[in-house]
């Protein structure tokens, strides 16, 4: 996407690529820690947290194939002008792995979904094979959806649209109609069906989890009447962790897909926007792009605030210091 000059350079410097660049830092970092954290043995029962390392992972990637975009802005070094190669793969490495990327989130929501309203019923949702061999498919066909940009995507001169004598150069597609198609291709693939499954899956993750914890209720009292004090004890413990456990990984899971909903949407309807009605809007731009890299860098602070196990995984890599 390419903006006009209806803000300052000096601005757009700033909220087009310093920002940014910032917020990737950032989230880099915390990405990291995300893959780090939810490696530990503490979460090897806790299905879900493949499909949030993997989000992660693919946050990360995604960081470094729009990083030509925001360095464009704040230093004039525009990667995706070096070569046609580089204008097609970075243009659909941010298209194709930003959508894998929520689809490892609705994933996860299915999963919790999943497992706290039937158990652990379909041992193979827990197979790694099984888990990799979803996110492979997902691979596959995004990249049959946005394939066509190979064909498409180009360095055109922009000279002599301009009004100065400078050479400009930018990464365009030729073919008008599969623009439009693009747009409405990234809404669908990006927002209306994975968050879609999301919002099932979190109506029915409520549902579940209230019966849950009604029959876990019961249970205590039961365990109570028929087992020694001590060991009745036990058991309430038990049961208390586990319903804590899928609780906080309930709770974090409906924020991740509200949030992400919330932060994903003016990048993708600015897209549609920028095509269809009105081109070259620099205050949207900005807008929506540090909205899109603020959804990058949130996960882990979410994860943090709400996660108690996470927390004090997190605190101890400080402690082991």
């Amino acid at each position: 996407m390419n903006s006009s000059t209806e803000l300052s350079p000096q601005l757009m410097a700033i909220l087009a690529g310093y920002i940014p660049i910032g917020l990737m830092a950032l989230t880099i970092v915390c990405n990291c820690f995300t893959i780090y954290i939810y490696a530990q043995d503490v979460f090897s029962k806790v299905s879900e947290t493949f499909y949030l390392k993997a989000m992660a992972l693919f946050d990360s990637l995604l960081i470094f194939q729009t990083l030509g975009f925001s360095l464009s802005y704040a230093f004039g070094i525009d990667l995706k002008t070096s070569s046609n190669l580089a204008c097609k793969l970075l243009y659909f490495a941010s298209y194709s792995f930003e959508s894998i990327s929520t689809w490892c989130e609705a994933l996860a929501s299915l999963d919790r979904c999943i497992h706290i309203s039937i158990g652990g019923k379909f041992k193979i949702l827990n197979r790694v094979w099984f888990k990799f061999t979803l996110i492979g498919a997902i691979f596959v066909v995004n990249s049959a959806l946005y394939y066509p940009m190979f064909a498409y995507f180009v360095l055109i001169d922009m000279s002599n649209q301009s009004q100065n004598e400078t050479t400009i150069i930018t990464c365009l597609s030729t073919n008008g109609y599969y623009s439009f198609v693009l747009s409405w291709i990234d809404l669908f693939a990006k927002i209306i069906v994975p968050f879609s499954i999301m919002f099932v899956s979190t109506l029915f993750l409520v549902k579940s989890l209230v019966s849950s914890r009604k029959r876990a209720r019961v249970k205590e009292w039961q365990n109570i009447t028929l087992k020694s004090n001590n060991s009745a004890s036990t058991a309430l413990k038990k049961s208390k962790s586990r319903e804590q456990r899928d609780f906080q990984f309930a709770l974090t899971s409906i924020t991740l897909n509200i949030l992400s909903l919330l932060l994903n949407l003016p990048i993708t309807f600015f897209t549609i926007y920028d095509i269809n009605v009105e081109s070259g809007n620099d205050l949207l731009f900005a807008i929506s792009n540090i909205c899109f890299y603020l959804n990058l860098s949130y996960k882990f602070f979410l994860y943090v605030w709400v996660n108690v196990k996470f927390r004090e995984e997190f605190l101890k890599i400080f402690k082991n210091f």
